[in-house]
Formats: structure tokens, C-alpha cells, sequence
């Protein structure tokens, strides 16, 4: 009986997360009342509230499960280059376009999705409520993300030339901004164009490992 409850109520956060993707992409998070969320839904305010405590909480479940969509295909990705690993450092330049391409096929970012993810930003920077509790997961998820990349980098004998967060913000605006964009332009995003800015943007970020006596650059060298 309990795995039951647990199905149901798991399938009755689904269908509001899937409500809320589509409400918040047409009028914005800070419009959106519970009882329009609850009516797309085909849910009552007490199906609402016994499953989230707040629309901010509803948000950061949205976010959640659309990264962990993310991670899931990131860690695909990166399982992809295990075999040009074995190549050796130069092989990342050949490896990491085939990289992307394997992520960005993976991805299938809506425009209902776009719009609502930038939305739940602003909403995030424009109301308190939301502010910090979203910066946490960003900065959590922007680390595990960092991880990912660093790890990969180091595959091929390579390390990242920034704090790997940093790295992960600059893809991660590379990439919402072709999304974003997609939308302007009326027309499907662009896989080749991306690919090529998110390519660039890595290798821009990577360089061959140092030793433990190299020296740093713009250090310079004891005789």
C-alpha cells in the first residue's frame, strides 16, 4: 500500500511540475497563483500543499529534476570519451567537438522550458523569497557540474586554467544563450553553431597538466 501512495504522489508532483513548466513559461513565476498552477494541473490547493509547502519549493523541485536530466546526460557524455582518453593529451582537441555533440543530442530543451528556466531566474532575482535558497542550488549544482569537467580534462592530461565553478557558469551562459536566442530568432537552435561556442569555450579553458616542478607561468624560473 505505502508503494502505492509513494507511485501516486510521486505521478501527482509530476503533473504539477509539468503544469508549472507550462504556467510559468506564459506569465512568469511571480504571476502564477497556486490556483492557476493547481487548475492546469487538474489538482485541488490540498493536492498542491500536501506535496510542496510553497511555489518557491515547486521551483526548486522543477529545477532539480531538470538538472538531474542534465547530469544524467553530462555522465553519458563524459562516459563517451573514455576510448580517446586512451589517445593520449592531443586527442582532446578531436574528442571534445564529438563530446558536445553526444550532450546537445541528449538535451531536450522545449521552448516552454526555456522560457520558464529564465523566468524562474528573474523571479529568483527579483524576489527575496526565492534568492537565496536558488543561489545554493546554483552554486551546488555549478560544482558538481565543475567536477564533472575537471575530471574529464584530467582524462587527457589536461587541468582547467579557472576555478572549475567559473568554467561551468561560462558553458552554462553559453548555452542558455543559444537557447534564448533560438526563441528570438523563430527558429530551432542551432546544433552546429552551438557546438562550435561551447567547443571553444573548453578548449579556451584547458591546457596540458603541469608537473609538480613546472614552473607557473608569468612566475619566473629558480636557477
Amino acid at each position: 500500500m505505502s508503494s502505492e501512495i509513494s507511485a501516486r504522489r510521486s505521478q501527482t508532483r509530476d503533473r504539477l511540475c509539468d503544469a508549472a513548466v507550462s504556467v510559468f513559461a506564459r506569465q512568469g513565476v511571480g504571476a502564477a497563483s497556486v490556483e492557476e498552477l493547481c487548475e492546469a494541473a487538474g489538482f485541488t490547493r490540498g493536492a498542491f500543499y500536501s506535496n510542496f509547502a510553497s511555489k518557491d519549493e515547486l521551483c526548486l523541485a522543477l529545477l532539480d529534476r531538470q538538472c538531474e536530466l542534465q547530469l544524467a546526460a553530462a555522465r553519458h557524455t563524459i562516459a563517451t570519451l573514455e576510448i580517446s582518453a586512451a589517445a593520449g593529451p592531443e586527442a582532446i582537441v578531436d574528442a571534445l567537438p564529438r563530446a558536445v555533440d553526444v550532450y546537445l543530442a541528449s538535451q531536450r530543451a522545449s521552448r516552454e522550458w526555456i522560457l520558464a528556466d529564465a523566468e524562474m531566474r528573474l523571479y529568483a532575482a527579483r524576489d527575496a523569497s526565492l534568492r537565496e535558497s536558488y543561489r545554493e542550488f546554483d552554486k551546488t549544482m555549478a560544482q558538481v557540474f565543475g567536477t564533472l569537467i575537471e575530471d574529464a580534462a584530467a582524462r587527457f592530461g589536461h587541468e582547467l586554467t579557472l576555478p572549475a565553478i567559473q568554467v561551468t557558469n561560462v558553458v552554462h551562459a553559453v548555452y542558455s544563450d543559444q537557447c534564448i536566442r533560438s526563441l528570438i530568432d523563430d527558429a530551432p537552435e542551432s546544433h552546429a553553431e552551438t557546438r562550435e561556442l561551447l567547443t571553444s569555450a573548453l578548449l579556451g579553458f584547458v591546457r596540458p597538466a603541469r608537473g609538480a616542478g613546472d614552473p607557473v607561468p608569468g612566475e619566473p624560473e629558480r636557477g
